[in-house]
């Protein structure tokens, strides 16, 4: 065990603790080296006859105190086996100019600092720390050092070599919140024994440099909380934030020459600036200064030369690709897209649904005040699936203008819409006018009863080519007749056919003479003979030459030509021919005397 009285010489050096507070608020061309974050510690430790302690490891307690006595310390940490790291060695590697050890089961790695002393406990030697690796569990130490090998312990506990410790205070214990702008007093713990009396801390002759930047001293500087007027050239090669809960604006610039008030670039390309007239530049485009010439409903247009501008329509050689519609750009969603081809404009959607051909397309809920179509063009109403639609027009010519004003509610059933004289459409039942029920196209309508109402139940029709049908919607004859129980007789000229059957014509397609029927269930064809006893002339011909008579009463034969010597006589009031020698006494006497 030591001996209680024992002398510790200790140096303290301080100048990198001045210059960390200043390094940060100017750079100028004489920059210090990089500093470490730990307080360079060096001390003589003897024992009382002045003779130096064993080298080898020992355990430090330090102290940082406002007072040379008493009080609390306002920093410490404890070098000691128990805080500082410690590991057996697993793997050496000797490179060129350093040694690396591998490590596994360590304890206290968050302690090693490059600059520390890397200790061999079974050696009692040590080496100084070049690098380290917590996650590859590696230390690197300085080449020329004393190679050791796998299971050796090591640490990083202050060493004494020639009675001489020098280690870096803040590997345990962090320095930063200690405001050494006072006096402060380090006391010295030796292995459990406290030295006496505190050190005070005295700044080395480099601090008093580094007490001033750049030449300069503290009250030279801009202190950023405060209110600072700043002038000349800045340049800033890293992250500038401004952060502010004030109600006034966070950064205000004035530009009061002829340079832009505010530029952006990316390497030496402008990304963004706010020029000197006020335009904004967005690369190679430039917004208008204001909205002078603009007025409700104007958009943004670009030259060729990306100059944009105000206009009144949607013409032109934008929005094709859909940009004004499309909702990656500030989530906004689908407004207006415009295509060229065909000059086609779509509102609220970002494609056109309608069907082809349309020019403007409104997809929602819309609101006009007036509503043109020209030329006697339609309104359309589509179906559900756009397939089909219902339009309505105006007439060809118009003397005038008018207006038709629709009813404000439904109109009760079997109520039709009827119209005033100002134009005012109304719900109602005609008084002057029948109503005409549904039909088939080419149905005659006929007044039912008291000709107060039409019904288009007829059975007559007549088609398109002039064709009239009785019974039957598809007349192939100039009359066509269909039934199905028969209509009795055919009357012609007051002479009536019976047994009229199901189905017949008059003026077919041969020719306007003859005469196709049904007669007792016989069918005969449109050249079919028609007899004598029912108004024909009993033969399939009607010769030149030929006469017709009353060959039955009420009826109509023919006159075929006599015979040689036969004269044409009258017999019960019908001409007939027959022979001299039949003929009456008085003609025969008659005949006789010629």
């Amino acid at each position: 065990m030591i001996e209680r009285f024992r002398k510790i010489q200790i140096i303290v050096l301080l100048a990198f603790l001045l210059a960390g507070v200043l390094f940060g608020l100017a750079k100028n061309d004489r920059a210090w080296a990089q500093t470490s974050s730990l307080m360079d510690f060096k001390g003589k430790v003897t024992n009382t006859d002045g003779s130096e302690v064993a080298d080898g490891n020992y355990d430090f307690d330090f102290g940082l105190y406002t007072a040379p006595t008493g009080g609390a310390a306002i920093w410490g940490e404890n070098l000691t086996a128990a805080n500082m790291f410690s590991a057996p060695i697993s793997g050496v590697t000797v490179n060129a100019d350093s040694i690396t050890y591998d490590y596994g089961g360590a304890a206290g790695t968050s302690t090693l600092r490059v600059g520390q002393y890397l200790t061999n406990g079974a050696l009692n030697e040590a080496a100084l720390i070049i690098d380290f690796d917590t996650t590859a569990a590696t230390v690197t130490v300085a080449g020329g050092s004393p190679v050791w090998t796998v299971g050796d312990p090591v640490n990083n506990r202050p060493f004494v070599e020639g009675g001489v410790i020098d280690i870096g205070l803040g590997a345990v214990n962090a320095l930063d919140s200690i405001n050494f702008d006072q006096a402060l007093y380090l006391e010295v713990v030796f292995n459990g024994e406290t030295m006496q009396p505190r050190k005070l801390l005295t700044a080395a002759p480099r601090a008093f440099t580094a007490a001033r930047l750049g030449g300069r001293s503290a009250d030279e500087f801009a202190v950023l909380a405060e209110d600072e007027i700043i002038t000349g050239a800045w340049s800033f090669n890293n992250i500038l934030n401004v952060a502010t809960s004030s109600n006034i604006a966070a950064l205000t610039i004035t530009q009061d020459g002829a340079g832009n008030i505010v530029e952006f670039k990316r390497g030496a390309a402008t990304a963004f600036a706010v020029l000197a007239d006020g335009r904004v530049q967005i690369g190679d485009y430039y917004l208008p200064a204001s909205r002078t010439g603009a007025s409700a409903g104007y958009v943004l247009k670009v030259d060729g030369s990306g100059q944009m501008y105000w206009d009144t329509d949607f013409a032109g050689s934008g929005g094709g690709s859909g940009l004004w519609a499309s909702s990656t750009f500030g989530g906004y969603g689908p407004f207006v897209y415009q295509a060229d081809v065909g000059m086609k404009v779509v509102v609220g959607n970002n494609v056109p649904t309608g069907p082809i051909g349309l020019q403007f397309e409104v997809n929602g809920l819309s609101w006009f005040d007036t509503v043109g179509i020209s030329a006697g063009q339609q309104a359309r109403f589509y179906d559900s699936d756009s397939s089909n639609y219902i339009a309505l027009r105006a007439t060809g010519t118009l003397a005038s203008d008018f207006v038709l004003t629709l009813p404000a509610a439904y109109g009760a059933a079997g109520e039709a819409l009827l119209t005033g004289a100002d134009g005012t459409l109304y719900w109602g039942t005609p008084s002057t006018a029948g109503t005409i029920g549904l039909g088939v196209a080419g149905q005659i309508p006929f007044y039912l009863s008291g000709g107060a109402e039409l019904t288009a139940t007829s059975t007559i029709f007549l088609s398109p080519a002039g064709l009239v049908g009785i019974g039957t919607t598809t007349p192939n004859y100039l009359l066509s007749v269909a039934g199905a129980g028969g209509f009795g007789q055919l009357c012609l000229g007051g002479t009536c056919i019976s047994n009229w059957q199901s189905a017949g014509a008059v003026g077919g397609s041969g020719s306007a003479s003859q005469l196709a029927y049904w007669i007792d269930g016989n069918t005969l064809g449109a050249m079919g003979t028609l007899p004598v006893s029912y108004g024909g002339t009993g033969t399939s011909t009607f010769e030149q030459y030929s006469l017709l008579y009353a060959p039955v009463a009420d009826t109509i034969g023919e006159i075929l030509a006599g015979g040689e010597g036969q004269i044409l006589t009258i017999a019960s009031g019908r001409p007939q021919w027959a022979t001299l020698a039949s003929a009456t006494p008085a003609l025969h006497n008659l005949l006789s005397a010629q």
